[in-house]
């Protein structure tokens, strides 16, 4: 230290011999002191940080400090902040009798230090008094627990310290100080991560191969809402005329016999079907017009390739079956075995309305044979899944035909039997009943996924083509897609013929219904929407109890002989005549 006085340059290296010790001189610091201090092990006395107004220059000598003998006081000073200078003092101790009776370590009215840090130290005492480290009236001092602890190790004891600072500590520092803990409770986590996935995946399984319908899609992306919106805003929606004096059109039919209902019920139901001509008539259009919509037709079918490609829901070939077939309804089997997963549409109670003898009760079995080929189906499970729908869980044994390899023998190795399960999704549509439950078309169309599905039915797997088709343009591609060009591109690419009229209004009551459910109706065609809706709420009631009562096929044909298309008016005029007609027939009314 003498040296260091004389000559205020002096550097000691002390790297080559580690046991050598440099003793210092303790004192108040200053930047003089510091600079003098610079490499010292050892600090002979007290040292004293006092009104400090900033952090001198040289502060980061005091990190060669290893011993104290002497007290350490840090007090009175402002803008500290985070003091970590000593980060090498391992030791602090009192033994001469001129420390005025003092702690070892005193760190009092500092008001900006907001942390001390001492990672090495460990032994602190004073012959002198009894309270060794006295820290308290720091404002703004933090401290973790572990650093806290730290001093309590190095007084040898809790009751040796006096110590004030607000607790930094976060739960993850309480996890690394206690590595056990730490260790477990990550080992904890990451099993529970194992078991969740593992659900996760088990859970996936089991309803993918469960009976279970999904649920409705009625929570749409904006995309979504946004095809869907285009489709309710279609102009053709709300070209029906609406009656505000059912008598004014009775008087206009010459109907005075009728109840008011019977007349209200049949402008409701002309005015729908009215609607529908017009949209055939838009889709058909008249003899004149036919090259030109073929070549329409062309550019719509290029348009969509995504969609015919990659969405387009397979059909089962044929209508309804004859009933000693077995070639056709061989072929309805292998259809039905070529997917995952096979919607089935009947009316009646069952699924063998469909395919002839397939079994409708538990552990029932039925061989079905042709050409060599053998089909065995036995019913496992049946599960009612909604109003309208039931879920047919089969397992099926092939046993393929074994031809021969050489004449006047067998094939030495046939093939072998084959075991499947085969998934039924049943939906019983009544032929004269239109439904009234939409949400289970539509949760039929979701279960429908590309290249693993197919619909078989005697007569509806048309219609119900287009509804998937509507569901798939606006929730799996969000791609617009006019109400015109769905039902032209489907006549063109699904069976050739367009659906019936009854048919086009179930499929524009669902996209209606659709809206209503996911909040997309625009605000300035609400009041329209909602007449639409009651419109053929009124008309599928009444056709639905009515089954005897029809618009006649001859009075299609008189509405478009040669391509002329009636007006609204003298259409709707027709239709409620005729409907009136056959009430008037019916010796219930």
């Amino acid at each position: 230290m003498e040296l260091k006085l004389l000559f205020e340059d002096l550097v000691i290296d002390q790297t080559i011999n580690k046991d050598c010790e440099t003793i210092c001189e303790g004192g108040e610091v200053d930047e003089r002191y510091l600079k003098l201090v610079d490499g010292c092990n050892t600090i002979d006395g007290d040292l004293v940080i006092y009104n400090w107004t900033a952090v001198p220059n040289y502060v980061e000598h005091l990190s060669s400090i290893r011993r104290i003998n002497g007290s350490l006081r840090i007090t009175n000073t402002t803008n500290l902040g985070n003091f970590d200078y000593f980060s090498n003092l391992e030791e602090v101790g009192v033994v001469a009798s001129d420390s005025d009776y003092r702690p070892a370590i005193e760190v009092i009215g500092n008001e900006e230090l907001t942390s001390l840090v001492l990672p090495h130290l460990r032994n602190v005492f004073s012959v002198h008094t009894s309270t060794v480290i006295i820290i308290k009236e720091n404002p703004q001092l933090g401290m973790k627990k572990a650093e806290a602890e730290r001093f309590y190790e190095a007084a040898h004891g809790r009751k040796y310290v006096v110590l004030e600072y607000k607790d930094t500590t976060t739960f993850i520092d309480e996890l690394l100080e206690n590595k056990i803990l730490f260790s477990a409770v990550l080992f904890f986590l990451l099993l529970l991560l194992i078991f969740i996935v593992m659900g996760l995946v088990v859970t996936r399984r089991k309803t993918k191969h469960r009976l279970v319908l999904p649920q409705p899609p009625y929570i749409l992306g904006k995309r979504s809402r946004f095809v869907l919106e285009s489709l309710v805003k279609f102009r053709k929606y709300w070209s029906m005329i609406h009656w505000s004096g059912v008598g004014t059109i009775a008087n206009l039919c010459g109907v005075t016999r009728f109840k008011t209902l019977h007349v209200g019920v049949a402008i409701h139901s002309a005015s729908l079907v009215c609607t529908a001509i017009h949209l055939t008539e838009l889709l058909v259009g008249n003899v004149f017009d036919r090259l030109r919509l073929d070549a329409d037709v062309n550019v719509l079918v290029m348009n969509n390739e995504t969609f015919l490609n990659a969405h387009m829901l397979p059909l089962g070939a044929n209508g309804s079956l004859p009933r000693f077939d077995h070639g056709l309804i061989v072929e309805r089997i292998k259809a039905l075995m070529s997917k995952n997963i096979c919607v089935l549409i009947g009316n009646e109670k069952h699924p063998d309305c469909v395919i002839r003898d397939l079994p409708t009760e538990l552990q029932q079995e039925h061989t079905y044979k042709y050409a060599g080929d053998q089909y065995s189906f036995i019913l496992k499970k049946i599960k009612p899944l909604a109003q309208h729908t039931s879920g047919y869980e089969y397992m099926v044994k092939i046993s393929p035909n074994a031809t021969p390899k050489v004449k006047g023998g067998m094939d030495k190795n046939p093939p072998k039997e084959m075991r499947r399960i085969v998934r039924l999704y049943y939906y019983r549509w009544d032929n004269r009943n239109t439904p009234d439950v939409f949400e289970e078309l539509l949760q039929l169309s979701r279960l429908c996924e590309p290249g693993k599905t197919i619909c078989i039915s005697n007569r509806r797997k048309e219609v119900f083509s287009m509804i998937h088709m509507i569901y798939t343009y606006i929730y799996v591609l969000k791609e617009v897609i006019g109400l015109k060009d769905a039902f032209q591109l489907h006549t063109e690419k699904c069976n050739g013929s367009v659906i019936d009229r009854t048919e086009m209004l179930l499929v524009m009551a669902i996209v209606m219904e659709w809206a209503y459910q996911t909040y997309t109706v625009p605000d300035k065609l609400v009041k329209k929407h909602t007449e639409w809706c009651h419109s053929y709420s009124i008309m599928n009631m009444f056709m639905n109890e009515k089954k005897n009562v029809m618009v006649s096929q001859q009075l299609h044909q008189k509405m478009n002989v040669y391509g002329i298309v009636w007006s609204p008016v003298l259409l709707l005029d027709a239709l409620i005549r005729e409907l009136l007609s056959q009430l008037g027939r019916d010796s219930q009314i």
